[in-house]
């Protein structure tokens, strides 16, 4: 599969703002992710964290946006940050077999400066993904598959991102293109009212 990945990149130009796009969005589309590139909830006085993942729907349904944020260091001012949100087309985003692609885009060790447009070229898969320890994977296996659909909030969760990636990579395509997920989130998220289907906390 060959496909074009957009992205944009907001952050911190007196106030939290749109610094860098190889994409045109609709205005809905736009004001969504310009809300939710910014960190949710107020950070408490010296309080940091690791650089966290994001997935979401925009409303139009032509893209899925998985985006990575970074704590903001270099601005005078505390508690902002950077994100780098990748524009997949949702179709695309549906069939990808493994996040591997993606993810190198959004490598966490390096903190983004600009907007960026890429060529995907997926291969046939990945190496297998590794257990996940410290969640009750039963429980919120149970939530997620077998329970009436309601948000869910996981506390205190060792490896939040690995959680959220052995998922997105295990959701059938209907799914995976409308399920939204942030593993760091302080306050609830919302996209058009729909509540995020899991967030870690």
């Amino acid at each position: 599969m060959v496909a074009p990945i957009t992205s944009q990149l907001h952050g911190y130009e007196h106030g939290h703002h749109l610094l860098s796009s190889s994409a045109k969005l609709s205005k809905a589309d736009q004001a969504v992710i310009d809300r939710i590139s910014d960190v949710a909830g107020p950070l408490r006085p010296g309080e940091t964290f690791n650089p966290y993942l994001t997935g979401y729907p925009l409303p139009s349904g032509d893209f899925y946006v998985f985006a990575r944020t970074w704590q903001d260091f270099s601005v005078p001012r505390a508690g902002c940050v950077r994100t780098l949100s990748l524009l997949i087309p949702a179709d695309v985003w549906a069939a990808s077999v493994s996040l591997d692609d993606y993810l190198r885009i959004l490598d966490p060790g390096v903190f983004p400066t600009a907007a960026v447009t890429t060529m995907l070229r997926e291969g046939p898969g990945s190496a297998p993904l590794p257990p996940v320890s410290g969640v009750a994977a039963n429980e919120l296996i149970e939530a997620i598959f077998l329970e009436e659909a309601k948000p869910i909030v996981v506390l205190d969760a060792l490896e939040p991102e690995l959680v959220a990636i052995r998922l997105l990579t295990a959701l059938w395509p209907g799914m995976r293109r409308r399920f939204a997920v942030s593993t760091f989130a302080l306050s609830p998220r919302k996209v058009e009212g729909r509540s995020f289907d899991l967030v870690f906390a």
